[in-house]
């Protein structure tokens, strides 16, 4: 399929106007289920027709497995062979590794993961003498992923430091900054800051690429964040010719640096564009899209549409509560096992939750009842020890100024070099201000090292040294290499390591047909590759399961029928958004993406009882059921909410201004005796000695102490204990 009445057929009149246009910007304001993908695929394959070089095309999407579903389908299209098809980090990566040279930075530079990440930030931490009651290293991690977001440097950080907390922060961000500079690496975000920057400041980087790029086509552009929208905009500044696909009800990670202004504003950045509406749902019933629609025109930051399907009406939403989680997830196999009774298969089913912590009720359901299932966003295979051990020695030998690699391997498996010679190593590095591998080569002038741990060091360097002469390429010859020269297979053959031994053997195979794929490959790529893994990216649906998974996997997935849990206040919307209006709209389109995922069917489910930090606290409904059209509801559902809603409905304090403020119920103070005894109440203004005024959220107590959340003036919620926290009350 290639001529372009082919790639027109069966195309909507909406569609075919997006296909169809070619020079200057386009927005496409794309509604759940509404054929998007399929627009931008034959977009893209209609540009190629029209004469286009396939090679000049640039897609950009969010998941490593929408960008390869993407490309199969750009490709099956016929004569589009060649254009880019990727996410931003991974496109970003190879921009930066093509251009190594003129910029700066190594050509093998290696990407660290979070775990790799939180190591440099306790690293930093120990050589600043930063405890971890004073700031916890994943807390750190965050507060510099923000900066990062914001293109803001650690001086930059530091020159608007608010307080304390925001001193240390830019101290430890310098700290990381520089250990990741010797070492050779960026993280997730360098690769967005980096590429963003060189665009803004260096003119052959910045000519090369918009050369490169004649046409751009951005998918969910609604969860850019700022790093990525310079990076459009730098990218599409010559041509002009940027298509930006998304819908601002479906914007959910904001939580990361993305910003919603983004495509709510195209038409200032771009005012000659062209506008086209994807109204028609192609995935759900009447009575799903009603349910939806119905929550989130409560939303102020939205494009006006409405969306629509000629689908059947569909059978009605029900709601179910449960006494507490084991009893909802008890209700919910039980309405899964007669589905499944009734014809359907356990793929059809999809549970979704607000938080991880949610999923150990389900998934203690389903083993009890040996359902088949699987958990999305888990322990991902890439993440396990025997697989990271692996890729850490790859990683050594691609790049020897990688310190956490070497760190991971250095006594893995063991050879007799333990914590105390690794510390005298990375003391004598850090004074001498070279790379930790650099302090391997010179162990016979460590004069706190000894006869033995010196040996142990020299062997170690020396099979990192005969590494270097394996051949990088195919990469599972140079693994199966690695395996054998450096004692880890012998290791992982143990009888009680058996389990291991199977991972690496799957890693095998997917590295050969890693190989046969690209088999012009570098061991660079293969690396920037697994890396770039995410969470969703080994998802299968073919796989006869029940999926389990949070909200934000779930966006971009559809299944026949889904069951849409722990739909109470404090869970959805989370606690850590009330206080601000737009946290609590972001929430409230995280539930609209969950709902529209349906297809089929769609469950409601809630518990009266949730446990919470040792206790068991009674729950309310989310806002979001009290906003629902109750005729979408069965009437069991109906009887079900009405029984579950509150007696007083209350309006919840806030000391954030708002600009179009709404009645609408909200969370209480729980009922705990320890709470109701508590001298402060939900709404008071507070003040405390340190940190300043603020007004309480929320009052918990538990057997010996009553916490209070409090959003303060400042930005930001603290918990405190009453009994400790000297709080005053305004």
């Amino acid at each position: 399929m290639n001529s372009s009445e082919e790639l027109l057929a069966g195309l909507t009149p909406e569609q075919r106007e997006a296909v169809t246009h070619i020079e200057g910007p386009l927005l496409v304001v794309a509604g759940a289920g509404s054929g998007k993908t399929r627009v931008i695929t034959r977009r893209v394959a209609h540009l190629a027709a029209s004469g286009v070089d396939a090679h000049r095309i640039l897609a950009v999407t969010f998941t490593n497995k929408a960008a390869g579903e993407m490309r199969e389908r750009i490709e099956a299209l016929g004569g589009t062979h060649g254009a880019w098809v990727s996410t931003f980090h991974s496109l970003c990566a190879t921009m930066l590794r093509m251009s190594a040279s003129s910029i700066g930075l190594s050509r093998t530079f290696t990407i660290y993961d979070r775990d790799d990440q939180l190591r440099v930030v306790k690293e930093a931490m120990h050589r600043l003498d930063f405890g971890t009651s004073l700031i916890r290293p994943a807390n750190a991690l965050h507060a510099i992923s923000t900066a990062k977001g914001k293109l803001l440097s650690p001086e930059g950080l530091a020159a608007q430091a608010a307080g304390w907390r925001d001193e240390v922060v830019a101290r430890l961000y310098g700290l990381y900054q520089k250990l990741l500079d010797q070492s050779a690496a960026l993280d997730f975000d360098d690769l967005l800051v980096h590429c963003a920057r060189h665009l803004q400041s260096h003119d052959a980087f910045r000519e090369r690429w918009q050369n490169r790029f004649q046409f751009l086509l951005i998918d969910e552009y609604q969860d850019t964040n700022r790093a990525q929208y310079l990076i459009a905009r730098a990218l599409g500044e010559r041509h002009r010719n940027v298509c930006a696909t998304g819908d601002p009800d479906q914007a959910i990670y904001g939580w990361r640096g993305a910003t919603i202004r983004n495509i709510l504003d195209f038409e200032r950045d771009y005012p000659d564009a062209r506008v086209v509406k994807l109204e028609r749902n192609y995935r759900s019933t009447k009575v799903i899209l009603r349910a939806a629609d119905s929550v989130i025109v409560h939303n102020s930051q939205r494009h006006e549409r409405s969306l629509w399907t000629e689908n059947e009406d569909g059978a009605p939403t029900r709601f179910i509560v449960g006494e507490d989680a084991a009893d909802e997830a008890r209700l919910v196999l039980r309405a899964i096992a007669a589905r499944h009774d009734d014809g359907r298969p356990w793929r059809h089913f999809a549970i979704f939750y607000r938080t991880n912590a949610q999923s150990r009720s389900f998934e203690e359901a389903l083993v009890r009842a040996s359902v088949p299932h699987r958990l999305v966003g888990a322990v991902q295979f890439y993440s396990r020890q025997e697989i990271k051990d692996l890729l850490a020695y790859l990683r050594a030998i691609l790049n020897d100024r990688d310190d956490v690699a070497l760190l991971r391997i250095i006594n893995t498996p063991t050879r007799g070099i333990g914590k105390t010679t690794v510390d005298k190593l990375k003391a004598w590095a850090a004074e001498s201000g070279v790379s930790l591998r650099a302090a391997l080569t010179n162990v016979e002038h460590i004069e706190a090292l000894g006869t033995r741990a010196r040996k142990a060091v020299k062997a170690f360097a020396d099979l990192i040294d005969a590494f270097q002469l394996i051949p990088r390429t195919p990469v599972q010859a140079l693994c199966v290499a690695v395996l054998e020269s450096s004692g880890y297979m012998a290791w992982l053959q143990q009888p009680e390591n058996k389990e291991r031994l199977e991972n690496i053997d799957e890693f095998l195979a997917k590295c050969a047909g890693y190989d046969e794929e690209n088999p012009n490959s570098e061991l660079a790529d293969f690396l920037q590759e697994v890396s770039l893994v995410s969470d969703v990216d080994n998802f299968d649906p073919a796989s006869d399961a029940v999926t389990l998974m949070t909200l934000h996997a779930a966006k971009g997935l559809e299944f026949p029928v889904v069951f849409f849990t722990g739909m109470e206040e404090n869970l959805l919307p989370h606690a850590n958004s009330q206080g601000s209006e737009d946290e609590i709209e972001e929430e409230r389109r995280l539930c609209y993406v969950g709902m529209t995922r349906a297809q089929k069917e769609l469950l409601l489910t809630a518990a009266r009882q949730r446990a919470q930090g040792g206790s068991d606290w009674e729950r309310e409904p989310s806002r979001f059921l009290q906003e629902l059209d109750s005729a979408v509801l069965d009437e069991e559902g109906r009887e079900a909410l009405a029984d579950f809603s509150p007696a007083e409905p209350w309006d919840e304090p806030s000391i954030f201004p708002t600009t179009a403020p709404k009645p609408r119920p909200a969370a209480r103070a729980a009922r705990h005796p320890a709470a109701a005894a508590s001298p402060f109440a939900v709404g008071d203004r507070v003040r405390h000695p340190q940190l300043g005024d603020g007004r309480i959220l929320s009052v918990q107590g538990a057997e010996k102490l009553t916490l209070v959340t409090v959003a303060m003036a400042a930005g930001g919620k603290r918990v405190f204990a009453l009994q400790y926290a000297k709080l005053e009350k305004l």
